[in-house]
């Protein structure tokens, strides 16, 4: 646990959760100092908020790393602050301050938003990222030769904006199936047999992972929407009549 604490620390954890990542070194801190039973109980504890930890800093990671695509993919960060706070892991700047990065890379130049349009689009395609019928027709509409009035620079502004939150939906799809690959992985115990449920799931879900992440986004989306529906309340059932 020492050596995956310093791990996590040389990739900005302290930054990312810093109370958080202190508790688990005062848990393992703690339980050096005791034996028996009560050493053994900090440590699990100690094991499972590293887990934990481990699960929501690879998530944040994730998320935060689509995000920084996005942004270089509009020319949204010219000073490099988010290209910054990603190094020393500070990602809740990055989702934070990205969407009013983003807006201020609005221009009011056709040419330009039509190239920011062009990029984002791009981007798009480069991550796997299938979009809507509708605003795949408004995009190669918008990215036409040719309209150059106001209404096109309207447009190119809202086809962007669109663009841009399909990207972070996208990010943030990327980074909860990421967080449930590695959950699951963290509930498999070292020692299993061949046939073991969770081990089969486990290693089912990192290896669609592996070979088509946008697969197993929409898997886990569909069985989002059955847990969903298996919360709601059952059905009043009337009295049959004789």
């Amino acid at each position: 646990m020492t050596r995956r604490l310093e791990a996590l620390r040389a990739q900005g954890a302290e930054a990312f959760d810093g109370p958080g990542f202190r508790f688990i070194e005062a848990l393992l801190e703690r339980a050096e100092g005791l034996d028996g039973v009560a050493g053994e109980h900090l440590r699990r504890r100690a094991a499972e908020r590293l887990s934990a930890f481990e699960a929501a800093f690879a998530s944040a990671r994730a998320e935060a790393r689509a995000t920084l695509a996005t942004l270089d993919a509009a020319e949204a960060d010219p000073e490099g602050d988010f290209t910054r706070a990603f190094a020393s892991g500070d990602y809740g700047f990055v989702r934070r301050e990205a969407p009013r990065a983003l807006r201020r890379a609005r221009t009011d130049d056709v040419d330009a938003a039509r190239s920011r349009v062009l990029r984002l689009a791009r981007q798009a395609r480069g991550r796997g990222l299938t979009l809507p019928p509708p605003l795949r027709a408004r995009v190669q509409a918008a990215t036409a030769d040719g309209a150059r009035d106001p209404d096109a620079l309207a447009e190119l502004r809202t086809v962007g904006d669109q663009l841009a939150r399909a990207l972070f939906r996208e990010a943030a799809d990327h980074a909860r199936s990421a967080l449930v690959v590695a959950r699951a992985g963290d509930r498999v115990a070292e020692t299993v047999g061949p046939y073991n449920p969770e081990a089969l799931a486990a290693r089912t879900l990192a290896l669609v992972e592996a070979l088509s992440p946008g697969y197993l986004r929409a898997t886990l989306a569909g069985l989002e929407d059955l847990a969903a529906l298996r919360r709601l309340p059952e059905p009043r059932r009337g009295r049959r009549r004789r």
